[in-house]
């Protein structure tokens, strides 16, 4: 049995509603399969194991970094995608820069089973986040894509990028499903 591997996006600046979240639904996915994650510090005190302690006590922690386009494809390959002795999966982070985060969520999209995104406080300013809708619909099945949304979510918004994003895949000839 393939370990399935779930990518985490999120609205970023909510530390306790994405810990909460992360606590509730990613920490039982690992007996299912590792977490992908570009990291932030809404999640850093959820997702620092021991080894992330040993390489920033040997001065090794810049390697978790992607700073260009050439690293995400080895740092991909570096990712631990086996289980524990105990059973569970790993959590993986990836530290990206301004310049290279957007490639690299598009390399971990293809590289995925399944994406959660945490769409709660979604609006206009959330650049990223429209991006990363945009990405999904061109390279991940719609059954595999959870959105997680609320109140302070602009569906409105959410409905109109997720249709003009549908559009132009469809255009593209990109569309994996719908």
């Amino acid at each position: 049995l393939l370990a399935k591997r779930l990518l985490l996006l999120r609205v970023f600046g909510y530390q306790r509603r994405t810990e909460a979240l992360f606590d509730r639904i990613a920490q039982r996915w690992r007996a299912t399969g590792p977490v992908q994650l570009i990291a932030g510090a809404d999640l850093a005190m959820r997702t620092v194991d021991p080894g992330d302690l040993l390489a920033f006590i040997d001065g090794r922690l810049a390697g978790s970094w992607v700073r260009t386009e050439d690293d995400i494809t080895p740092r991909l390959e570096r990712l631990d995608l086996q289980p524990d002795p105990d059973g569970r999966f790993r959590v993986n982070e990836l530290y990206c820069r301004e310049q290279t985060w957007r490639p690299t969520l598009q390399a971990l999209l293809d590289r995925t089973d399944t994406v959660l995104m945490d769409l709660r406080s979604f609006s206009a300013q959330n650049s990223g986040c429209i991006f990363e809708l945009e990405q999904l619909v061109r390279r991940v099945r719609t059954e595999e894509i959870v959105l997680v949304y609320d109140r302070t979510t602009d569906l409105e918004l959410l409905e109109r990028i997720t249709r003009a994003a549908w559009r132009s895949a469809r255009l593209d000839g990109f569309v994996h499903g719908g």
